[in-house]
């Protein structure tokens, strides 16, 4: 079992790796719905509430570069197996909380263990697919976080009103011990050349071997700004609905289907072209798309009268976009490298959720109650995003 394989692997191995991909995801959009009935548990502030949520995101962008960084030395099925442990304690953990701290610790664990899936199982797919295959993988990886992300929020929902707050985090706790079970039966050890990245030295070293390379620094702040366009119009959206438009709460849940519906289609569509015309060619058609509708949209704040459709209709081009470019950039960094191919994928990650903050922190800067300020933070994501989509295809080989 933990020898390399000697067939493309089958689909329990695919499916597995997709449940690895997607537990922290997944678990984190379940967890959403829990917020105010913590809230009245425990009688704590909105600010102390929502580090429940925003603690374990923050903890898993910086665990990110430790998990890719460990599995280049000591193998990717190990660290994969011990962070998928820890993420399961801490969710058994969050389950008997029974204070407002001791519920933030437990989250704390539960997000610094799950960060492990979703570089990981990127890593996997380049030891085994190289770069041949690795575009339309890491397609289907995405697009399973994707669809994940639809279902979670609804299911959370109902759990919180029939069973309990407890009962989401309880189910959170199952599916880690079943991604526990999983990951030891299914998966095997892929990455079986790690003297290299062992006689690499330092973190530092990693580091800077991967930053100095331009087509790697142009790959993953590319998919950062992309990824902070989304973001940051999602966040900005759920308040302009409500507070400039006057609409209520499950006006924006049904909206918000135009996100993951143009997410899938740019994947889908990902992984058809990308073998065909280049990864460095689909990241800059994502990045053009984007930069036209981030134009359009600040037109139309500017002249139109806004509405839902015109908060949303640019959000579903905006994610067509992202879909497009974020499988191909990803496999663009991943595929620089083949001894620090962890590494790779946990700085990709990394920047992923890094710079979606920046600008969700820069658009609170800036907002004013009216839509043009978040029409100019999606402007200057996309900008960025498309100044390193060109850089890294002026570098393709």
């Amino acid at each position: 079992m933990l020898g390399r394989p000697t067939a493309t692997p089958g689909r329990i191995f695919l499916a597995t790796l997709g449940l690895m991909g997607l537990l922290f995801p997944f678990t984190q959009h379940l967890f959403l719905p829990v917020t105010p009935s913590i809230k009245a548990e425990f009688g704590t502030s909105d600010v102390i509430t929502q580090l429940t949520v925003s603690v374990p995101s923050f903890i898993m962008a910086f665990m990110t570069l430790a998990y890719g960084s460990l599995s280049d030395r000591l193998g990717r099925r190990r660290v994969l197996i011990t962070g998928i442990l820890l993420f399961t304690a801490g969710g058994f953990m969050t389950t008997f909380a029974t204070s407002i701290w001791q519920l933030i610790l437990s989250r704390l664990i539960q997000g610094a263990g799950g960060a492990c899936g979703m570089v990981l199982a990127r890593a996997i797919a380049r030891d085994i697919f190289g770069m041949d295959g690795l575009v339309k993988i890491i397609a289907i990886l995405t697009m399973t976080i994707s669809i994940g992300s639809m279902i979670a929020p609804p299911l959370g929902g109902f759990l919180v009103d029939y069973a309990g707050w407890r009962s989401v985090m309880f189910c959170a706790t199952g599916i880690g011990a079943v991604a526990v079970l999983l990951a030891a039966a299914v998966l095997y050890e892929t990455h079986h050349d790690r003297r290299a990245a062992r006689a690499g030295g330092s973190l530092f070293r990693d580091y800077l071997s991967l930053f100095s390379n331009l087509r790697f620094t142009a790959f993953v702040l590319q998919s950062g700004f992309i990824s902070a366009s989304f973001f940051s119009l999602a966040a900005a959206n759920s308040l302009l609905m409500s507070e400039y438009l006057s609409l209520p709460a499950s006006d924006f849940g049904l909206y918000f289907f135009f996100f993951p519906i143009g997410y899938l289609l740019g994947n889908f569509t990902s992984s058809r072209l990308a073998g065909k015309i280049g990864i460095e060619t689909m990241v800059l058609s994502g990045a053009l798309l984007l930069m036209a509708t981030a134009t359009t949209f600040a037109l139309w704040v500017l002249f139109l009268p806004v509405t839902p459709w015109v908060l949303f209709i640019p959000g579903f081009f905006i994610t067509f976009s992202q879909g497009l470019a974020l499988p191909s950039a990803q496999t663009g960094a991943i595929g620089t490298t083949r001894t620090l191919a962890g590494t790779a994928a946990g700085i990709g990650v990394f920047m992923q959720m890094f710079w979606p903050g920046v600008f969700i922190q820069l658009y609170g800067a800036i907002s004013d109650g009216t839509p043009m300020p978040i029409a100019l933070t999606v402007y200057l994501a996309a900008l960025l995003s498309l100044i390193f989509a060109v850089v890294a295809w002026r570098g393709r080989e």
